[in-house]
């Protein structure tokens, strides 16, 4: 947890100072004014003062307005209940060091959003949106293009320090990422799985720790053949099923585990995988995946769920799953012995 978060801080301070670095040098391209900046963005987006519009890549059917609805959704409460990111709570010591942590994350993370939308938009204006386009349609590529961009040393590439630094802040974020996803996969089947559920808790530090790196070791590969396999793939697809994913299964859990006395085991495993099993099969069967230019497999059409993001529907299914759960649960085992109620999965105090 210690290597994981110092990696974090790292990726923080290189992100940080490259995003102001890019900023700055937008702002001064054009005369450090904000106003001709999104002025010239909108120009040459082609699309005039509808530059700004939110969602304009989802259309303006009914079902793409859900969809911004959905995104949003997804993005504001998936990310609260990620694995890799809740467990940066466990090495916090105490409530007061847990709300400096809070305010220096929230700090960071509205700085970043702030410079995004300078940088996005000299992206659209130096760059243009044809060359972003034909570079990677979905947008993935405009950071570095635009960094060539802004670098006068853009023909030699290879000896640009702009570059170099925009490329390590790339990937510092990713190795973080990677990092935090790898510890909290690594960790559920060699702690949850194997010491509690096989040995039952008999298994000796040692031994876990040995099972823990086993699993890193696993994980690590898998991991890179399947980013062999989906390199090709958008990767807003994958990212949205994760999201989705984390609030329509994880979600329920805490909140249910925290605020609802009534929550039992069957309700957690209703929820648990019943969000994660509708989420998989509303994806499956979305645009996103099929029908679709920007989908994963755009000369096939299969798809009759209409959203691109389930979240909308898949969220309130997964708190209604883990109502139900809980509610079976507790009926089967008073029928079962009307003497002994059901053991909650909450635990409160007192």
């Amino acid at each position: 947890m210690k290597g994981t978060g110092f990696i974090q801080i790292l990726k923080t301070v290189l992100l940080l100072a490259a995003f102001v670095l890019l900023a700055c040098l937008v702002l001064r391209r054009f005369s450090w004014n904000p106003v001709t900046l999104f002025g010239a963005a909108a120009d040459a987006s082609g699309y005039g003062n509808g530059f700004w519009q939110s969602g304009r890549q989802y259309g303006d059917s009914l079902s793409g307005r859900l969809d911004v609805i959905s995104v949003q959704l997804t993005l504001a409460v998936g990310a609260a209940c990620m694995p890799h990111l809740t467990m940066r709570l466990h090495p916090i010591r105490g409530m007061r060091a847990a709300r400096a942590a809070t305010t220096w994350a929230v700090g960071a993370v509205t700085t970043i959003l702030g410079l995004i939308v300078i940088v996005g938009a000299g992206a659209t204006a130096v760059v243009g949106v044809r060359t972003l386009r034909a570079s990677d349609p979905t947008g993935g590529d405009s950071l570095l293009l635009l960094t060539l961009a802004l670098d006068p040393a853009a023909p030699e590439a290879h000896r640009s320090l702009l570059f170099s630094v925009v490329a390590c802040a790339v990937v510092a974020t990713t190795l973080a990422a990677v990092a935090g996803l790898t510890l909290a996969a690594a960790a559920s089947p060699a702690h949850d799985v194997l010491a509690k559920v096989v040995f039952r808790g008999r298994l000796s530090a040692d031994r876990e720790l040995a099972a823990a790196r086993a699993a890193i070791v696993a994980v690590g590969v898998t991991a890179v053949v399947l980013a062999i396999v989906t390199q090709h793939w958008n990767r807003q697809v994958l990212i949205s099923f994760t999201f989705a994913a984390a609030a329509s299964a994880l979600l329920p859990v805490v909140l249910y585990g925290t605020l609802w006395r009534g929550f039992t085991v069957n309700g957690l495993r209703w929820a648990l995988y019943g969000g994660l099993v509708l989420t998989a099969v509303a994806m499956a069967f979305s645009p996103a995946i099929s029908g679709n230019p920007l989908a994963v497999f755009p000369d096939r059409d299969f798809h009759w769920f209409p959203l691109r993001n389930p979240g909308l529907i898949t969220v309130p299914a997964g708190f209604l799953l883990g109502w139900f759960g809980s509610r079976i649960g507790r009926r089967a085992r008073h029928a079962q012995d009307p003497a002994r109620g059901d053991t909650p999965y909450a635990t409160h105090p007192g």
